[in-house]
């Protein structure tokens, strides 16, 4: 790998498409729930619905991974749009709350596949001395998509309807597929040369699996969102300011990131405050009125996304890229299956206020484990010399 070859035409290429997919993700977000209580659905089909996606996802993060390290990452983005675009059509003719199941897994499918070739893409053709940078800038962008398709769709959907936003995102959606096969260049991989993996390279499977258990309590924290939006009565609005929140906390994470891409353990404070809060949040969650809830997910939110930011950058800066794409599956699909989880459980501890005690206390249990993992994680990250000359 050439560290001095410039890479921004490709980088700019990946950012833009990156962040209309997450303008276009984080606006049927927005959607969905609203979608889902109009059609008569209870918290259990909700429920369903978010887990159904995170299935999806974790069904297809190895095999899209695996798909990279043999062919290349642009047909699966190919695959990824297009099956976006046909399940926001699905959304704008929904006729019944368990035909968003089914919807809700697709979407799922086109994530898994979208953010592992993406992040397999990024972290593939950038050299380890400039990654961390580079992965840096490309979640700033999917930031800042997000933070725009959470305001749209919130705005949008109380002013015309939870209908319109899912036939403009069928739209974007074909938009960016096309932008996909004129943007990105055919070939895969700088070199068709394996690259050499230092012996003080530590194998990545290991430090993905171990992220991806860890973000279990994130995905508890993010579970309570729809559920405030049903219990509270809370509007449109109300969700996409707090979605546009939650990304506002990914990009001071990004921009953390980019800033000072080698110093990961100088996170680990901000880790441990992080678990504590959402025990925090969920030991107050039967008590709290609306807006105070928000806001405390909202604060929850930041150290979250800074979280994530932290565990693929420690992936992402390993000098081993013969393994990106697997790495980078392992990381989403054990990532995602506690996603899946989260959603029951945190169904269950709102049903029962009592359940939400052992809810709080198995979450401090699980934080004080990612704390000490995470540690080790980024000493293995750190074991590789960021700062190496061009081979």
């Amino acid at each position: 790998m050439n560290n001095n070859a410039p890479d921004f035409p490709l980088m700019g290429a990946i950012c833009l498409i990156a962040m209309c997919q997450s303008f276009i993700a984080l606006l049927m977000g927005v959607d969905t729930p609203l979608a889902i209580v109009k059609m008569g659905a209870n918290p259990v089909v909700l429920g369903l619905a978010y887990s159904a996606w995170a299935i999806g996802r974790a069904g297809t993060g190895i095999v899209a991974g695996y798909w990279f390290d043999k062919g290349g990452a642009k047909a699966g983005l190919l695959v990824s749009f297009s099956l976006l675009a046909a399940v926001a059509f699905g959304y704008g003719l929904l006729w019944g709350p368990w035909s968003m199941v089914v919807l809700r897994l697709l979407q799922g499918a086109s994530a898994g596949i979208y953010w592992t070739s993406a992040l397999a893409l990024t972290g593939y053709h950038i050299p380890p001395t400039r990654r961390a940078r580079r992965m840096a800038l490309f979640n700033v962008c999917v930031a800042i998509g997000g933070m725009g398709g959470s305001l749209a769709g919130g705005w949008m959907v109380a002013t015309e309807g939870f209908r319109p936003p899912f036939w403009v995102a069928t739209i974007l959606a074909m938009m960016t597929g096309g932008a996909v096969i004129v943007l990105l260049p055919r070939w895969h991989r700088i070199s068709a040369d394996p690259i050499p993996v230092s012996r003080r390279t530590p194998k990545l499977w290991p430090i993905s699996i171990v992220g991806g258990l860890s973000q279990l309590p994130s995905f508890l924290s993010n579970a309570a969102l729809p559920l405030e939006l049903l219990r509270f009565h809370l509007g449109a609005r109300a969700l996409g300011t707090e979605n546009a929140i939650l990304v506002l906390g990914n990009l001071i994470g990004q921009w953390s990131i980019f800033r000072h891409p080698t110093a990961i353990y100088r996170r680990l404070p901000i880790m441990a405050l992080y678990g504590l809060g959402i025990v925090g949040v969920l030991g107050t969650i039967q008590a709290s009125r609306g807006w105070i809830m928000m806001g405390f997910l909202a604060i929850v939110g930041t150290m979250v996304n800074l979280y994530s930011v932290v565990w693929t950058a420690a992936v992402q800066q390993q000098d081993n890229a013969n393994e990106t794409g697997r790495a980078t599956g392992i990381l989403r699909t054990t990532s995602d299956t506690m996603s899946a989880a989260s959603y029951p459980l945190i169904g269950w501890a709102w049903e029962d206020p009592a359940m939400t005690g052992i809810v709080t206390a198995g979450i401090l249990a699980v934080g004080m484990c990612y704390v000490a993992c995470f540690y080790r994680g980024a000493t293995l990250s750190n074991s590789v010399p960021h700062e190496m000359s061009p081979r």
